[in-house]
């Protein structure tokens, strides 16, 4: 759905979204819901760096929280540098394929790369219990969006994906599955929204034309 004339047939991998797109390669080439993740999710983790106590209070559901932050800027909070790298390395990788399909309604890459963090806070504070920050939320929403529009690859990224949550509950690692599940229930949502927009305005098409047709054929055969 929404599918444009650009299409990539190249096989997922790292690709700088800082490098602008296109023969102009102007400032509109460039992937800016991307670059402004990417920018926030680094801010927070070179704040965090210099002053880890910030991590219990950016947490979501932490005993030493800020309410009033805690469900806007959870998401963009990571546990050390192999947290940091790992949620971003997942997000550039699979993140830039969606930017070919969606390159005329980069809405929806606004919203899941940012978006989305700001729906999954308040349902974790609603559901969740344990204390929990990172961005993993937010990728599982964009691949989960991904595999639903059969995009090419994502079904490689998402066995990838299964494998790695296999392993961090066998070793065990403290990952969460709330999180994460959340994360796929929202990009879920865009998924089943934008279809369902798709066939209401398919549907309305086809009753305007089919209502115009019919006024035509009256009108040719004298009918009132």
């Amino acid at each position: 759905m929404y599918e444009i004339n650009i299409k990539s047939e190249k096989k997922l991998g790292f690709r700088n979204p800082f490098k602008g797109r296109g023969p102009k390669r102007n400032m509109r080439g460039y992937n800016w819901p991307i670059i402004v993740a990417l920018t926030i999710n680094t801010i927070v983790f070179i704040m965090t760096m210099f002053n880890p106590q910030l991590i219990g209070l950016f947490a979501v559901n932490s005993p030493s929280q800020i309410p009033e932050i805690s469900w806007l800027i959870a998401n963009f909070t990571h546990i050390g540098i192999f947290h940091f790298v790992l949620n971003m390395l997942c997000f550039t990788v699979g993140s830039e394929e969606l930017r070919y399909r969606y390159y005329f309604k980069q809405w929806v890459l606004w919203f899941l790369y940012l978006g989305s963090a700001f729906i999954i806070g308040p349902l974790l504070l609603l559901f969740g219990s344990a204390p929990t920050v990172g961005y993993s939320g937010v990728v599982m929403a964009f691949i989960t969006f991904g595999i639903l529009n059969k995009i090419k690859g994502y079904k490689f990224l998402a066995g990838y994906l299964i494998i790695l949550h296999v392993v961090f509950i066998i070793l065990p690692l403290n990952i969460s599955v709330l999180a994460h599940g959340l994360g796929a229930l929202v990009g879920a949502g865009l998924y089943f929204y934008l279809k369902g927009q798709t066939r209401f305005a398919t549907y309305n098409y086809l009753r305007k034309k089919n209502s115009k047709s019919a006024s035509s054929w009256r009108e040719k055969h004298g009918k009132v």
